[in-house]
């Protein structure tokens, strides 16, 4: 051991030639990390990426913000979506979701999967709602689902938000009756029907209360009306008379329209859709809703359907 620290000295001179490259590699290695620093981990705040494209905001996933995104070249611009759904809605078959013609994996479409490069680091998608436009400071104000708040900036605005179902003011269509323009209403639709069947099925239940549970009341007489009253006929005549053949018997659909049944239609097309209404089972009824309750639909007007097919309609005054 003596004789090693008797020796450092003479190692030290011997290879003092070399300090000098040690020590100048030593001062590159700390120069590069310097210039190249470990990079942190993305925090939700950094995200989307700036990539120094012109940034188009789209709001809403409906028909033309699908169309939207989907055209859009993502060379061009970088891309963030906002909406309350994730995904875009094929609504001429969410009747048929209803009564289980159709799961709502079929009639529902990823954004993701209309656009993907939402999927890249440049681009996003929020889950959340638009609660403000500031065009002068370019910015969107929206809020989470759970109230969170945040603003996203833009070069480029895109409203496409489309419209709300109206409830015309009528008191208690919020509370007690469903619409039918997503995937999540049409399961809750789907939904109370089977609850509906199944309460139905209680022993010792009241025949009123009986037949309240098996009647289903469609208000509005377009394309989205008659195709529910159609799948509901379907649903009835075939899987419920099989396994429910009372209830199948026991079940009514009345539905009511204040104007013209499919208005929008050539009267050869209206007529053709009333007579086939009619032929399943399904009560036309014209009149004005005056109030829902929760047992009851409240017409203001009650008069035949005389527009909708001469002599043929069956009028039920206890829907």
């Amino acid at each position: 051991m003596k004789a090693l620290l008797a020796s450092l000295p003479a190692i030290a001179r011997q290879h003092r030639q070399f300090l000098p490259t040690i020590a100048g590699s030593i001062r590159i290695v700390q120069r590069e990390y310097a210039i190249i620093p470990k990079a942190a981990p993305a925090t939700a705040d950094q995200l989307p990426l700036r990539t120094g494209r012109p940034r188009l905001v789209i709001l809403g996933t409906g028909w033309a913000a699908a169309r939207l995104a989907h055209d859009i070249d993502p060379k061009l611009y970088d891309i963030t979506v906002i909406s309350p759904r994730n995904h875009m809605v094929f609504t001429p078959l969410l009747a048929s979701t209803t009564v289980g013609t159709l799961e709502p994996r079929s009639v529902a479409v990823h954004m993701n999967d209309i656009q993907p490069a939402l999927s890249s680091p440049s681009n996003s998608l929020y889950i959340a709602e638009a609660q403000a436009v500031d065009p002068a400071g370019r910015t969107v104000t929206c809020r989470s689902a759970d109230g969170v708040s945040f603003s996203v900036s833009y070069d480029k605005l895109a409203i496409c938000t489309g419209s709300q179902g109206s409830t015309f003011g009528i008191p208690g269509v919020l509370e007690h009756a469903h619409f039918l323009r997503d995937v999540k209403q049409a399961e809750s639709i789907r939904q109370r029907l089977i609850e509906n069947l199944a309460l139905a099925g209680i022993p010792g239940r009241a025949l009123s209360d009986w037949q309240r549970l098996l009647h289903v009341v469609i208000v509005g007489g377009g394309p989205t009306g008659v195709e529910v009253a159609g799948e509901l006929t379907d649903f009835i005549s075939n899987e419920l008379r099989a396994l429910y053949p009372e209830r199948a018997r026991g079940m009514r659909v009345t539905l009511v329209e204040a104007r013209e049944l499919l208005g929008s239609f050539d009267a050869s097309l209206r007529e053709y859709a009333a007579r086939k209404l009619i032929r399943r089972g399904v009560v036309l009824k014209k009149g004005v809703v005056h109030e829902v309750t929760e047992r009851d639909v409240v017409l203001k007007v009650c008069e035949p359907l005389r527009r909708f097919l001469p002599r043929v309609i069956n009028l039920v005054h206890d829907v």
